[in-house]
């Protein structure tokens, strides 16, 4: 008996050990690591932000100055764009080039499907 109680276990400590294999991630693009750095930017340098709305010929304009909570709420929508960097996608996409933006210090990468 014991010895199967012995058994038992030590299938039971393999199999934890081995689910707890870290898997590596490419990521493709840090969207929530651009969506913080703005937020930053944004709350940094107390910029405004301009609302316009149109629902049924109702029109409704607004302008206010976000706070960091603010900016994340409003920038929130963006980060469902990380969902490329899913392992699921890891080999749906190819990098082809590197593109340089002159007016960012950002560089991009064209990456196609």
């Amino acid at each position: 008996m014991k010895y199967s109680n012995y058994t038992i276990w030590l299938l039971l400590v393999l199999c934890v050990s081995c689910s707890q294999e870290k898997k590596s991630i490419h990521k493709y693009f840090d969207f929530d690591g651009l969506i913080d750095d703005q937020v930053s930017q944004l709350s940094q340098r107390m910029r405004v932000l301009d609302k316009a709305a149109d629902v049924s010929g109702n029109k409704s304009d607004s302008t206010f100055l976000p706070s960091d909570k603010g900016w994340q709420q409003e920038l929130e929508i963006f980060r469902e764009l990380e969902a490329i960097n899913k392992p699921a996608f890891q080999q749906a996409y190819q990098v082809e080039d590197s593109l340089k933006d002159s007016k960012s210090n950002r560089s991009f990468t064209d990456c196609r499907a």
